[in-house]
């Protein structure tokens, strides 16, 4: 069975993004809401690209996965970066 090219959209945008936030959330204590959107954000670009371009560039749809989880991975560092750290409560 083969899935068409939406499908993988739908299937990678949520499991480069979901992984990405759920990684980051519990074992980097710098990951913040910014970072969270931007990994949201910047793991949608892949799939999005192999979706508009993937007929005319040949892109293979493992080629747009690990795309989308290193661009999730990317936005929830440097969203997360460019934010300034929680003050501690203690």
């Amino acid at each position: 069975m083969s899935l068409a090219p939406l499908d993988w959209l739908i299937i990678i945008v949520y499991l480069a993004s979901i992984f990405t936030l759920l990684v980051a959330g519990l074992y980097w204590p710098r990951a913040n809401a910014g970072g969270a959107y931007a990994a949201l954000i910047m793991g949608a670009i892949g799939p999005v690209t192999f979706l508009l371009l993937g007929k005319q560039y040949a892109i293979r749809p493992e080629v747009a996965g690990a795309a989308a989880f290193g661009l999730a991975a990317l936005g929830m560092v440097g969203g997360s970066l460019l934010r300034p750290p929680r003050r501690s409560l203690h």
